[in-house]
This record gives structure tokens, C-alpha cells and sequence, in this order.
């Protein structure tokens, strides 16, 4: 009697496409982003300047903490700009998303080579947690694999999709303000019924 592994590997069973409103979304990250960025700006000035004036400390401070707040929103509006322009939910928005962090970050370095290293660093550490699962491993299941088969998993990452036209990409960019439901009525309300 033989003894098979039990092999356990993430299974993507990412939720289903449904279109969102970048702005609204983006807008909901603000707090957020911009209370981390205030949090870490004020114990970094406290490490780095132990008695420093008020105002030049305050000035600072608030340029740290927006910068570090816009590298969240930017993250946050590009995510769900992908998720829209490819309709389709999973790790590759997440990578999209810390390339444009990364970005940010590194361009305030000042040199090219540190933007792409960065954006490249950034876009690979968040769309390979998403693609495992995200923080709290959600598409993790144990499953038995088929020795019976030879061929490796099949992936559709290099399969050609149909082009669509650059004037509907843009228009999907954001989109949710215009979504119809299948009764026909908006999905956010607009602006003649308001």
C-alpha cells in the first residue's frame, strides 16, 4: 500500500466581475491612507528631530503625510481601473495597482532606475499576496491532485483575447456610474432623476 501526498495549493476561485466605481471607492480610501501617512510622518519627525521648531516640524509633517495618503488613493484608483478596463477580478489589478504606488514612492527618489525598481517591487509583493490568497489566505483550499494526468495546470495567460476599440477602454475606466441592472434602471442614480 502506497502513500500519496496530499498536495495543497491555492485554487483561485476569485468572486465573480462586477463593475465599480473608481471614484467612489478611490474617495473611501482617503481617510484611511491619509491617517496612516499622518500616523508614520508624526513618528518619524518625533525620531528625527527631537526638539524641533513648531512650524517647520508642522510643515513636514503635513508634506510626508500627503504623500504618503496619495500613494494610497493612487494605488486604490488604479486597482479598480484595471478591475473595469478588464473586467475581471484578480491578482493582476492588485499588481497595476502597486505599480502606480511604486511608482510614486520612487519617483520621489529622483531617478528612473529607483521608479521601476520600486513600482516592479510593489506590483509583485501585492499581486502575488492577492494571487495567494490576500492577507488572510480566502482562496486557500486543500485539494487531492490527479497524478493521472501528465499535463501540467493549464493557464489562459497567454491566450489572445479579442481588441476592443481605445474609446471604449476609456469609457470602461471608471465605470459604475453608468451600469445598467437587468430591469433596466441604473445601477447609481442619474443625473435627471436626482
Amino acid at each position: 500500500m502506497s502513500i500519496v501526498p496530499k498536495v495543497v495549493y491555492p485554487i483561485h476561485d476569485y468572486p465573480s466581475y462586477e463593475p465599480r466605481d473608481a471614484l467612489v471607492i478611490t474617495s473611501k480610501a482617503v481617510i484611511p491612507s491619509f491617517g496612516i501617512g499622518l500616523t508614520y510622518a508624526t513618528a518619524m519627525e518625533r525620531f528625527r528631530h527631537f526638539r524641533a521648531p513648531l512650524i517647520p516640524s508642522l510643515i513636514r509633517v503635513g508634506k510626508e503625510s500627503f504623500f504618503l495618503g496619495s500613494v494610497g488613493c493612487a494605488y486604490q484608483f488604479v486597482e479598480v481601473a484595471a478591475s473595469n478596463v478588464r473586467e475581471r477580478e484578480d491578482g493582476w489589478n492588485n499588481f497595476c495597482g502597486g505599480l502606480a504606488a511604486g511608482a510614486l514612492i520612487g519617483v520621489r527618489a529622483g531617478t528612473v532606475t529607483n521608479t521601476v525598481f520600486t513600482s516592479l517591487l510593489f506590483g509583485s509583493i501585492l499581486g502575488l499576496s492577492r494571487w495567494a490568497g490576500g492577507m488572510f489566505g480566502s482562496f486557500s483550499k486543500e485539494v487531492e491532485v490527479d497524478h493521472s494526468k501528465s499535463d501540467g495546470p493549464q493557464s489562459d495567460f497567454w491566450m489572445v483575447r479579442d481588441r476592443v476599440p481605445l474609446s471604449e477602454t476609456i469609457s470602461k475606466v471608471g465605470e459604475g456610474r453608468g451600469v445598467f441592472y437587468s430591469n433596466g434602471k441604473p445601477a447609481v442614480p442619474s443625473s435627471e432623476e436626482a
